[in-house]
């Protein structure tokens, strides 16, 4: 079992995402705005883990994720981009 009681510092990057919209595609279309959640929740998860990311918490329609090096942050926030435009 893991000791929770001693605290761990080491140097992070975080990256939070957000779904522009959502909130009023929420309101207008609640089974769209569920299934496009779906969408992004499956098309984000390989690619945060192949940039050695960790899901750390959904909030709503957003994400934290933690990565261990700000070049493999940036290089998923700029994959992450290219796929959800395309």
């Amino acid at each position: 079992m893991s000791d929770f009681s001693t605290p761990v510092r080491k140097l992070a990057a975080i990256v939070f995402t957000d779904i522009v919209g959502f909130t009023k595609l929420t309101a207008d279309d609640q089974s769209k705005a569920s299934s496009l959640l779906k969408q992004q929740r499956d098309l984000l998860r390989p690619i945060v883990e192949s940039f050695h990311g960790s899901w750390i918490k959904e909030i709503g329609d957003g994400l934290l994720l933690i990565f261990d090096t700000v070049t493999d942050a940036v290089n998923c926030s700029i994959k992450i981009q290219e796929e959800t435009k395309s």
